[in-house]
């Protein structure tokens, strides 16, 4: 039996079993015969390292079974807060197109191990940005890159350099939909699938909707039957197409 097995970061929650939303939408045998693992923090960038803090890859290919359809849901991590932690915390000034020429590198690796291994694999594209508001989202971003740095002096430099350099809502915007545009490519020289969910959760200008937004402080879409419903939907057709 084939069974659509999902991997990714914290933002593949989605994916995961919730009761409400069978009985409500009686998605059958696609959504029941379904697995999926969520490896929070885990990056793109990740693969590409001979030793992963994570074992993401070796964790990966110890679930894949032949019959399986494999979906890759990485990035989000890497283009909302890795690319920051980078530029303010480990003061390295690498231009957006290197940074994303080392991530789709490193992805290319992970497909080079999990297709041989597969029935199919599909590439979902990362979700656009959520944190709209600037002040809000310099705050979130500093209090994630920043958890791990002990000396008071460096936390507030790096708040500082931060709150001077983050980028605009329409900018961040840009780096999400670049990062989706090559993981196509990618995904069509690797003869895999590939899908986002963004035409279903946003307005024509890149904003996401507010009845996606979540109230708290948090760079996650709003964990709803809808959104839930949303990847879901736009999973089944990805895996129609392939």
């Amino acid at each position: 039996m084939t069974k659509i097995v999902v991997f990714g970061d914290s933002h593949t929650k989605f994916f995961g079993k919730e009761q409400t939303l069978s009985s409500l939408y009686h998605l059958g045998d696609f959504y029941e015969n379904s697995i999926c693992h969520i490896y929070d923090g885990a990056t793109i960038k990740g693969f590409g390292k001979r030793k992963s803090t994570l074992n993401i890859r070796e964790k990966i290919l110890g679930e894949i079974m032949q019959n399986d359809i494999v979906v890759l849901c990485f990035g989000q991590v890497d283009i909302e807060l890795g690319i920051y932690f980078k530029k303010f915390v480990k003061c390295e000034d690498e231009s957006l197109d290197d940074f994303l020429t080392v991530l789709i590198q490193s992805y290319q690796l992970l497909i080079d191990m999990v297709k041989p291994q597969a029935k199919e694999v599909i590439i979902k594209g990362v979700n656009l940005p959520v944190l709209i508001e600037h002040k809000k989202a310099v705050r979130y971003t500093h209090r994630i890159i920043s958890e791990n740095l002990s000396d008071k002096e460096e936390i507030q430099k790096t708040r500082q350099k931060l709150a001077k350099g983050f980028p605009g809502i329409h900018q961040r915007i840009s780096f999400s939909k670049l990062l989706n545009e090559k993981l196509q490519h990618l995904a069509r020289a690797n003869g895999v699938g590939y899908f986002d969910i963004n035409a279903k959760i946003s307005y024509s200008n890149g904003l996401v909707k507010e009845e996606f937004i979540p109230a708290f402080f948090d760079h996650h879409l709003a964990d709803t039957l809808q959104v839930r419903l949303i990847h879901w939907e736009c999973l089944k057709n990805a895996v129609s197409s392939i």
